[in-house]
């Protein structure tokens, strides 16, 4: 049995772009923003479009979704969640000033229910996503808050903030926010159980409480036994404890489950790579890209493999193929352009590379996760610091470890630009967090 929809393949990245299981998870909670609403009573016409819309948004494409909520706003214009929607489908579609029209008209549809019934906590939820969409975070808590307080056992809510918090990186608030909803979520919801006790475990492994997480992640797995993704959560912690034969039999405990899981494939493969079988993490590689020949980011790690194995023609190719398959990355996927970058960097064309960085960091929207963004300061670095430009590397790195204190390829960058400086006693300082925070090269 496969995983649950969309969180598997969330987990697709490691190598340069190495996103902690915490980053993954909060992708797949974020574009889950208005599944979790209880839609006020409508006609059937409209609650039919807003079902599509709903289903295009996990399977189909931008296009499809944006056309599906234009339907529900023609036979319904007062319909905020349609608005919130559209402005979503047009925020994916990089038309943000289109997207900013809609979040505003969904937000003036809200104040206009609220304003009609104050206790109106679909309103009010309604009103915090679209706040959190346009960047404006506080009040967007505030109005979660609001919603808790007018349904106090809303574990829904007190799970949608405890993401929230998360995605900002306010790592203890969402701790405690996820222990409430825990207590709250009945026994017998043991599927959505699990995937809190999952969260958590996110949290406590970056904050270092790996045998914590590890506890956590065993609740993920009882509870829902035959999913894939708590496997690779806790394969992924094995591997930051440097674990790497607890981490693959981690990785081949998913792939049991779900033979197809790029996601497993992925992990496996990388951590084959940092344990230096190299043959065999070129293999793990081989079954990701048959499954989905156009995974740039597979593309970019198999030539990362490649590289250390001297094997540079090949790699080049490689790195090649991941360009080619980022070729249609839009400026606001953060993710996709971060992987453009590392591509472009490895390609050893650095003017392209600093462009592609600078993009998905200007292309971040206010709920991106700031994950993604200090991935692309710190591969900005990267690239300036091949070109000598040492101090602007260093300015890199510190702005992506102000984003993101965690992000060991961060202060292992900036080590080596301090040391390129001859600022040793600096260097060795950064060198040592690095390693503490589980940095493996």
């Amino acid at each position: 049995m496969k995983g649950k929809p969309g969180l598997s393949e969330a987990l697709g990245g490691s190598g340069h772009l190495k996103l902690c299981f915490g980053a993954k998870l909060a992708i797949v909670l974020a574009t889950l923003t208005i599944l979790c609403v209880t839609a006020p009573a409508q006609d059937n016409a409209t609650e039919d479009w807003l079902k599509k819309a709903h289903e295009l948004q996990l399977s189909g494409t931008p296009e499809e979704t944006l056309e599906a909520y234009n339907k529900a706003i023609e036979i319904k214009p007062q319909n905020f969640q349609a608005w919130l929607g559209k402005g979503i489908a047009e925020s994916t579609l990089g038309d943000q000033s289109e997207a900013n029209r809609s979040f505003e008209k969904a937000l003036d549809l809200c104040d206009e229910a609220i304003e009609a019934d104050s206790e109106d906590a679909d309103a009010w939820y309604l009103r915090a996503e679209v706040l959190f969409r346009m960047g404006r975070t506080d009040e967007a808590l505030e109005a979660y808050d609001r919603v808790i307080e007018i349904r106090p056992v809303d574990y829904l809510t007190i799970e949608r903030k405890a993401e929230y918090f998360l995605i900002l990186g306010r790592y203890d608030e969402a701790l405690e926010t996820f222990e409430g909803a825990i207590e709250l979520r009945p026994a017998n919801d043991t599927g959505q159980l699990a995937l809190v006790w999952s969260a958590k475990a996110q949290i406590l492994e970056i904050s270092g409480r790996y045998d914590d997480a590890l506890e956590a992640l065993d609740w993920s797995i009882d509870l829902d036994p035959e999913n894939a993704y708590y496997w690779i959560s806790r394969g992924y912690v094995f591997s930051v404890m440097g674990k790497s034969d607890d981490s693959i039999a981690a990785y081949d405990e998913a792939l049991l489950i779900d033979p197809n899981s790029t996601a497993a494939w992925s992990a496996k493969a990388s951590e084959l790579a940092r344990a230096k079988r190299y043959e065999e993490s070129l293999e793990a590689y081989d079954e990701l890209l048959l499954i989905d020949p156009s995974s740039a980011q597979g593309w970019l790690d198999k030539g990362d493999a490649l590289k250390k194995m001297g094997r540079t023609d090949e790699a080049r190719e490689a790195f090649q193929k991941s360009l080619e398959a980022s070729d249609e990355a839009q400026s606001n996927d953060t993710a996709a352009m971060v992987v453009r970058g590392g591509a472009l960097f490895r390609l050893a064309r650095y003017d392209e590379a600093v462009l592609a960085y600078d993009e998905a960091v200007e292309g971040a929207s206010p709920y991106s996760l700031k994950y993604y963004t200090s991935q692309a300061l710190s591969g900005k670095g990267d690239v300036l610091r091949a070109q000598g430009r040492n101090e602007e590397a260093l300015l890199a790195y510190d702005q992506a470890i102000d984003i993101e204190p965690t992000l060991s390829e961060a202060w292992h960058g900036k080590g080596m630009a301090q040391n390129a400086l001859v600022r040793v006693t600096d260097a060795g300082s950064s060198f040592y967090v690095a390693s503490k925070l589980g940095y493996r090269g």
